[in-house]
């Protein structure tokens, strides 16, 4: 006799089995909900880790600019200063043209004729009436040295007076050529404790001398 299928043993096996398929299925979802939270955990810290990196970055950042921002000021107040000084400077300068100009128009208008040699007895200036005196012309003669001033024949009677190394002369007469005597001085050009060289003054005395002879002639 066939044996009838036991129903109620039917539906429990039915029942465990959806049971077990809920159960698989609710573990699959936590599973994969688990790899999700720790993917969203991961991805979390890697944006954390990024923040960090970024303000680390941007603190960095400020930092340079700070610097960039602080050194653009100094440089700034250099350029500030540099052109105060360069205004300064162009100022001294302008000056010091402007004196030196009057200078030299009153050496070229003096009087008297006046020679000035550097500290190896160079001549490094001289003014028309010195010009005059010596017959010799400023291009011919400056930087000649005393030895070199020698071989011209206008020269010769005062480097005699004043020797190789111009020594010091004060108002000694000095007959350069007929007509023409001349009173000589020579002083020395001193910068605090430094020697720069000699200043050699020409007066021409010719007129007094004639009115002199003149006087003695007549007496």
């Amino acid at each position: 006799m066939e044996k009838k299928p036991n129903l109620k043993n039917s539906k429990k096996i039915i029942k465990k089995t959806k049971q077990q398929a809920i159960i698989a299925e609710f573990s699959e979802i936590g599973q994969k909900r688990e790899k999700e939270l720790q993917e969203l955990d991961r991805i979390a810290k890697m944006l954390v880790k990024r923040d960090l990196e970024l303000s680390e970055i941007r603190e960095k950042r400020e930092a340079e600019l700070k610097e960039l921002e602080k050194r653009a000021e100094d440089l700034e107040d250099s350029r500030r200063a540099l052109m105060n000084m360069l205004e300064d400077v162009e100022g001294g300068r302008k000056k010091t043209e402007e004196e030196k100009n009057k200078t030299l128009a009153i050496i070229t208008n003096f009087s008297d004729g006046l020679l000035v040699f550097d500290k190896e007895n160079k001549l490094s200036l001289i003014n028309p009436q010195a010009e005059e005196f010596f017959n010799v012309k400023t291009k011919e003669v400056v930087g000649a040295d005393l030895s070199s001033l020698f071989q011209l024949v206008g020269f010769q009677p005062l480097i005699n007076l004043l020797g190789r190394e111009i020594k010091g002369i004060f108002r000694k007469e000095l007959l350069i050529r007929e007509n023409l005597i001349l009173e000589i001085s020579s002083i020395p050009l001193i910068s605090g404790e430094e020697e720069l060289g000699a200043l050699v003054i020409s007066h021409d005395i010719t007129r007094e001398k004639m009115v002199e002879k003149l006087k003695t002639e007549f007496v």
